[in-house]
């Protein structure tokens, strides 16, 4: 009977054995599995996830558009005004690097009394690391700015395009892992635009410089 119970034991623990050895060492629980570039922070070190490079950034906005034509007071006897209005724009950006990129935007105004104007820019675009426990992350952006604007009015500018400069500043909200929030203001510079208006009623070529400041709010998606 002893012997039996012997056996049984020894069969037992062969039996055990070979289980425990065909499952191998403790399993661990794996955490879910995220998609490189997804999310943009890193809510324990605060710093950016690695990102597969090249990476894109699609995103939508508006913007303020209120040209200063100062530089027409001599041609008008006054300051002709646009005044202050929204400028829907969309935007893409392909960074190279965590801190390096591309960034390209168009946008367009519907104005007063049927005037129209456009701008864009290509420029670099340079994030900085994040700040705060919001993880607020501050970028700058510079390079080569587009402008059209039209109008019917007989006392401002008819039809004029322009090439110049802008610089911009402002900081990255984070929304989750697959979006953020940026809100910035630039400076745009056009240098000699150059076109054909009214003055007394007789048509006339004039050049002039012109400037803009822009305040915009901006939200982008991770698109890989």
């Amino acid at each position: 009977m002893r012997f039996r119970i012997v056996r049984c034991v020894v069969f037992l623990s062969l039996v055990l054995t070979s289980v425990t050895w065909a499952a191998g060492p403790e399993s661990t629980t794996t955490p879910p599995q995220t998609r490189e570039g997804k999310i943009p922070f890193s809510p324990e070190r605060g710093q950016p996830f690695p990102r597969r490079y090249p990476a894109l950034d699609l995103g939508f906005g508006l913007c303020t558009f209120s040209p200063n034509l100062s530089d027409l007071s001599a041609v008008y006897g006054h300051t002709p005004s646009f005044g202050l209005n929204p400028m829907f724009s969309a935007s893409v950006e392909i960074a190279f690097s965590r801190t390096f990129g591309v960034l390209g935007d168009a946008g367009s105004s519907l104005m007063a009394a049927e005037s129209r104007a456009a701008q864009g820019t290509v420029g670099l675009v340079a994030h900085l690391p994040p700040f705060s426990s919001r993880q607020l992350r501050p970028f700058l952006g510079a390079g080569v700015a587009l402008c059209s604007m039209s109008g019917n009015d007989s006392e401002t500018i008819t039809d004029a395009g322009a090439t110049g400069w802008f610089g911009r500043a402002g900081v990255e909200y984070p929304l989750g892992p697959s979006a953020a929030l940026d809100l910035y203001g630039g400076y745009y510079a056009y240098p000699r635009v150059s076109t054909d208006t009214y003055v007394a009623g007789q048509p006339t070529r004039i050049s002039f410089d012109l400037s803009n400041v822009v305040v915009g709010l901006r939200y982008k998606r991770f698109a890989w």
